[in-house]
């Protein structure tokens, strides 16, 4: 210890610190304060191990009773820290966390955050935060000490991707990323890596992004979706088949067709459930997928029912018929299916009608797109399930509220067959 600090920092704990333990209502209250004084004798201890300069109690016209100042080194210069005793000690003790002896990194401390963060969360959740990581690793915000980590500290990184990837990427991935380094800073801050909040605004509005415009996606010709519709009927027993058929006909996403319950489809009144299920990858069991409750977007919108043509009752009896013990409508060998195998039988399934690969999910758009007669957004956003009117713009344009109307549409993508199970 400094003996030019010695006296001043002699502080134990005192009978006021004691008291404010004593003056809590309930017995887990007084623990928490008493961890509190505990944690902040444990940084002063730590403070007087490391701190070299003089430390100067001030008392004048401008100053009376706590107050201190100290200097420390920093690479720009010497600095000053000043206040009352709590705020040097506390002060001193980031300073000498980060610059000095190396105080954890966001990359340090992500592998024991991940595992905090799956308590509790859907595996969706816990992989979009992996996947807006990627964007953050590696990078000087990934690098930097987190006590040293401030708004100027996340600006920064904000710029600096956005310089290097303008026009690339969407709002949603920046709200996601700030999402992400929010909840680590939290997480730093509940386990007391850091002792104060850092402030998280919306950095959208205080650098220049261009965000990526959203488009149309690519999708099939009406005469392609013809041909690919033919194809597919001339196939038994293919399950791939039979699923891409599916969504050609109703444009459901592949998470909720592939987690489709025999009890979900109502024959007699031509429609099907769609509900609070939907497949995502198992964290845990590698590259297994399961089905999980839970649904893409606002989950009001999700959970509907949406009319179906016949020969789309078709599809679904021929995809029961290849299991009928199947506990799902679109099954291979007793288990969910893969999306990546998914995909790779969509190309072969492509390539032998003749047609271009577009990925599954532009059956929706190919959906969405046919089913324009000028009519309600509202009915529309009903059937996708969309809970935002904006959504129409990124697929197709709108569709009458008349349930006949709605069949009568989508008629125009199910040409009559005499294909039967």
């Amino acid at each position: 210890m400094d003996k030019k600090n010695a006296n001043i920092f002699k502080k134990p704990i005192t009978e006021s610190d004691l008291q404010a333990v004593l003056d809590c209502d309930t017995l887990e209250a007084a623990e928490v304060a008493f961890e509190r004084v505990l944690t902040f004798k444990r940084k002063e201890k730590y403070v007087l191990q490391h701190h070299e300069n003089k430390i100067t109690k001030r008392e004048d016209d401008r100053h009376s009773g706590d107050f201190y100042y100290t200097r420390i080194k920093t690479p720009a210069g010497s600095k000053k820290v000043s206040g009352n005793y709590y705020d040097v000690i506390i002060a001193l003790y980031d300073f000498y966390c980060t610059e000095k002896t190396g105080s954890p990194t966001l990359a340090d401390i992500r592998p024991d955050y991940e595992q905090w963060f799956r308590q509790g969360r859907k595996p969706a959740t816990v992989k979009i935060s992996n996947l807006s990581y990627k964007h953050i690793r590696g990078t000087a915000l990934d690098r930097t000490p987190i006590c040293g980590i401030t708004y100027q500290t996340v600006k920064k990184f904000f710029q600096d991707f956005s310089a290097k990837n303008a026009g690339r990427y969407t709002r949603s991935l920046y709200a996601k990323l700030r999402t992400d380094i929010y909840t680590m800073l939290e997480y730093a801050l509940d386990n007391g890596i850091i002792s104060q909040r850092v402030a998280m605004y919306n950095f959208t509005r205080d650098i220049s992004v261009r965000f990526k415009q959203s488009e149309p996606r690519e999708t099939w010709t009406m005469e392609e979706h013809r041909k690919l519709i033919g194809y597919l009927e001339s196939l038994d027993g293919d399950i791939f088949a039979l699923l891409f058929e599916y969504q050609l006909l109703t444009g459901d996403r592949f998470e909720t067709a592939s987690a489709m319950l025999p009890g979900d489809v109502d024959e007699a009144k031509m429609r099907v459930y769609i509900h609070l299920h939907q497949i995502t990858a198992d964290e845990e069991a590698g590259s297994k997928y399961m089905v999980v409750e839970g649904t893409k977007g606002n989950g009001s919108s999700g959970i509907r029912y949406v009319p179906v043509l016949p020969e789309t009752l078709s599809v679904i009896k021929r995809a029961i018929s290849i299991d009928p013990e199947s506990v799902y409508v679109f099954e291979y060998n007793g288990k969910p299916l893969n999306p990546t195998t998914y995909r790779n039988h969509v190309h072969r399934l492509c390539k032998a009608a003749g047609v271009p690969y577009h990925n599954p999910h532009s059956a929706r758009s190919f959906v969405a797109s046919v089913l324009n007669t000028g009519g309600n957004i509202g009915e529309m956003c009903h059937y996708f399930g969309w809970s935002s009117q904006s959504m129409p713009s990124h697929y197709g344009r709108d569709i009458s509220d008349n349930d006949s109307q709605l069949r009568s549409n989508l008629a125009k993508i199910a040409p009559r067959t005499t294909r039967t199970i």
